[in-house]
């Protein structure tokens, strides 16, 4: 998948610019009297675009991982977990206007990707609460407890700086420097998720012999 490719690739690289031009020049540079003012304002630049970065990422793999594997599903008719994901979210009734389980189970997937591109489209964050409305629906895991709380609190430090101009929790570049290690974990976890459920659907087809 080489959107997915890219996509994990630009993330890195993104992440590892922003810890180079924000926070890198202060570690292990400690002072008894605590960070700097500069050091304060480098901090929370790194967490607002790492916040960013990891916002558009997640929703671009969202996106890409559905693409493929509706791909896959329209090629090969197996269910895939991405396919059962927004299957297993849908609630019509109507099924008797369907002339055939094929129109259901199409229709169906079309109407949730609606609901899960409306989700991308408006979403603003990254914090679990967001991420429920992304993530379950094409089958990809939300993170561990520890990323998850690791995360929210980008989140949060995140939200202080850009709306109150102001962190209520001083955060340190040390602190920056742990959260940009769980975001690249983050991400190389989605990535590995990813990548699992579209080789292990591709090499069923291949199994089966189903031909597209």
């Amino acid at each position: 998948m080489k959107r997915l490719d890219e996509l994990y690739d630009n993330f890195v690289r993104r992440i590892n610019l922003i810890f180079k031009e924000t926070i890198d020049p202060f570690l292990g540079g400690g002072s008894v009297y605590g960070p700097t003012e500069i050091e304060l304002i480098n901090t929370e630049f790194c967490y607002t675009f790492i916040h960013s970065a990891l916002e558009g990422y997640v929703e671009s793999i969202c996106d890409i991982y559905y693409r493929v594997m509706k791909d896959l599903f329209d090629k090969n008719k197996i269910l895939n977990n991405c396919m059962a994901s927004l299957l297993l979210l849908y609630d019509e009734k109507n099924i008797e206007k369907y002339e055939s389980n094929d129109d259901f189970i199409r229709d169906a997937i079309e109407k949730r990707f609606t609901i899960l591109n409306r989700n991308i489209s408006r979403n603003h964050g990254v914090s679990k609460k967001y991420l429920i409305t992304m993530l379950p629906y094409v089958g990809l895991n939300l993170p561990e407890d520890r990323l998850i709380n690791s995360i929210e609190a980008i989140a949060i430090t995140r939200g202080d700086f850009a709306h109150n101009l102001k962190v209520k929790i001083i955060k340190t570049s040390e602190d920056a420097f742990d959260a940009c290690n769980d975001v690249l974990d983050f991400a190389k976890i989605l990535y590995d998720d990813a990548y699992r459920g579209y080789n292990l659907y591709k090499k069923l087809s291949v199994q089966g012999k189903i031909n597209s």
